[in-house]
């Protein structure tokens, strides 16, 4: 469950960082190219012109810092940054990297107190549903302790599965916002979430019929009628 939440804040990107991120990576693959012609890496983001680096500059800041015949240093973040990520390339520092913190305030200045505030108001919603959950999964595994029968293991089923559904609308509620971008994973654990909400849902109703007392078949026996002693062809 901890790694599901401490996940979550990568899953959900914004697209400004997807695009910082990606305008990094090609000027990369564009620097290798222009060193095995020159023999350098390029100075400046004009020297590499010809070689169609496509951002959005509106957008995305990108800069390359400092460079020579062996390496070079460049960064890339967002133009107005809400995220407080930053990345970049240093060959001295080992190749492509994400900025830590205190790199970090040298480049998001006047913003980053504010966007470390959201961030941390994130982390206590995460830590809150979490929370929530541990408590649903503990009381759920204790009544299926006590009343796990064969008759109500389809309703015990359709309540562990259906936390899935409900930690990943937690997070949904926590980190959407019109600016995150939509990547694959996002649509396959959506995906997902929906399929075992119908799952669960069906082996819900189907437990309910199934435990319908045979006087009244629209009402099924509830788990509180099931206590020690009583046996079971008297609690319907």
């Amino acid at each position: 469950m901890a790694v599901f939440f401490s996940g979550c804040g990568q899953l959900f990107e914004h697209d400004s960082d997807v695009q910082a991120k990606k305008a990094l990576l090609d000027l990369m693959a564009i620097q290798e190219t222009f060193h095995k012609e020159n023999k350098r890496y390029a100075k400046n983001l004009a020297e590499i012109e010809k070689y169609k680096l496509e951002y959005h500059r509106g957008i995305v800041y990108l800069e390359i810092q400092s460079a020579n015949e062996k390496a070079y240093r460049a960064i890339s973040l967002p133009a107005e940054s809400i995220t407080a990520r930053v990345f970049a390339f240093d060959a001295g520092k080992g190749g492509y990297y994400e900025m830590e913190e205190e790199e970090v305030s040298e480049y998001v200045l006047g913003a980053l107190n504010f966007i470390r505030k959201q961030q941390h108001e994130q982390k206590l919603i995460t830590i809150a549903s979490s929370v929530m959950l541990i408590i649903l999964i503990v009381l759920g595994i204790r009544i299926a302790m006590r009343f796990m029968r064969e008759k109500n293991r389809s309703a015990f089923g359709a309540f562990f599965l259906s936390l899935f559904p409900l930690a990943w609308g937690t997070q949904l509620l926590s980190f959407m916002n019109p600016d995150v971008h939509i990547s694959s994973t996002l649509k396959i654990l959506s995906g997902l979430s929906i399929l075992a909400s119908i799952i669960a849902l069906i082996w819900g109703v189907v437990w309910i019929f199934r435990r319908a007392p045979a006087n009244n078949p629209g009402t099924p026996a509830p788990f509180y009628q099931q206590v020690p002693g009583i046996p079971p062809d008297e609690t319907g």
